[in-house]
């Protein structure tokens, strides 16, 4: 079975790594141009739905077809609305409502043909707005012809079914999944998640693996309330701890414990917080940090504000900046900042 994973520019490192442990993995390819990465597998489809730092999943159908008219065929349509019918035997929680076209041309009448046919033959309706069935239609650039390209989940993979209370500015899930492979987990982690607005960090990092201790501090009360609810819809009800705390406040942490990894996503200064607020705030975060932080604790941080961390990071004695990601998601170029302790 040929499939294609995308995924946000920059973390392509972390989705090689995930795929790897998926095992019956091979010819794995990352496209020139395309934040994708095509692999075979010989596993259960329905394993790709624990990506955690993926976009989506796709089936790849490859037609020896010059044009998407001869897709129209008897010989390769039944193949297509086969593919549809996988993705409803795979997603019987959420089923296909809609099929959704993706393609150059996708209003043209060559598309709306094989919709009406792909109907007949599914069932299932076109519909470009609310349909989650997504089919993706373009020319193959390694054997010529065409691909379709079908997505096994009728929701994106990086849309957590937990997130139920939604949280201005709260960050996407497969950036958050990333960060908590980066601190390679183990059960004997202290994990602090400062900052941790509607808990996305802290529940990648609890259903990943099992931990000594979890905390969260945020100085909002609607963030607190918003990771409860996060963490119930999770199943985790009771495995973090959650403290409502302004670290810009000395001694606001004291009696919290060290820890040995620590994770962060400060605000950037457009839904939270402003760029002239955000001075003293990264102040307070690196030096609260290192009060809580254990001799080899290890911490990471996502921004976008770039000039502002690289300047106090140089100039902080607690911290020294080991790696940085950039990361591409919707018009924001965050980094991803991977800090050890200083001795």
């Amino acid at each position: 079975m040929k499939l294609v994973v995308t995924f946000l520019p920059g973390l392509a490192s972390f989705v090689r790594s995930e795929l790897g442990e998926l095992g019956d993995v091979t010819r794995v390819r990352e496209a020139d141009g395309r934040s994708e990465i095509s692999f075979t597998y010989g596993g259960s489809p329905r394993r790709l739905f624990g990506l955690r730092t993926v976009l989506a999943a796709y089936l790849v159908l490859c037609f020896p077809v010059p044009r998407p008219r001869s897709l129209l065929s008897s010989e390769y349509l039944p193949a297509i609305a086969d593919a549809v019918a996988r993705v409803r035997s795979l997603n019987r929680s959420l089923p296909p409502r809609g099929i959704r076209i993706g393609a150059a041309g996708a209003d043209s009448a060559v598309f709306a043909r094989i919709a009406r046919e792909l109907e007949s033959l599914t069932g299932l309706p076109r519909d470009q707005d609310e349909g989650n069935c997504h089919l993706r239609f373009r020319p193959s650039r390694a054997r010529g012809g065409w691909e379709v390209l079908v997505r096994l989940s009728t929701r994106p993979l990086s849309l957590r079914e937990w997130r139920t209370a939604p949280y201005p500015g709260g960050l996407n899930a497969t950036i958050a999944a990333a960060m908590v492979r980066w601190t390679r987990p183990d059960p004997r982690d202290r994990f602090l998640n400062l900052m941790c607005g509607s808990g996305t960090l802290l529940v990648e990092r609890l259903l990943v693996a099992p931990v000594r201790r979890a905390v969260g501090v945020d100085h909002s009360d609607e963030a607190i309330a918003a990771s409860v609810e996060n963490l119930r819809s999770a199943g985790l009800a009771g495995r973090a701890e959650l403290i409502s705390s302004d670290i810009r406040v000395g001694e606001s942490l004291d009696g919290v414990g060290t820890f040995d990894l620590l994770v962060a996503d400060p605000p950037w200064g457009d839904k939270h917080g402003s760029h002239r607020e955000n001075r003293e705030l990264y102040n307070a975060l690196l030096r609260r940090s290192a009060e809580r932080a254990t001799e080899r604790a290890t911490m990471i941080v996502a921004t976008q504000e770039l000039r502002l961390m690289d300047a106090l990071v140089s100039a902080s004695p607690d911290w020294r900046g080991d790696e940085r990601i950039q990361v591409f998601a919707k018009g924001h170029r965050p980094c991803l900042y991977l800090l050890r302790r200083t001795p």
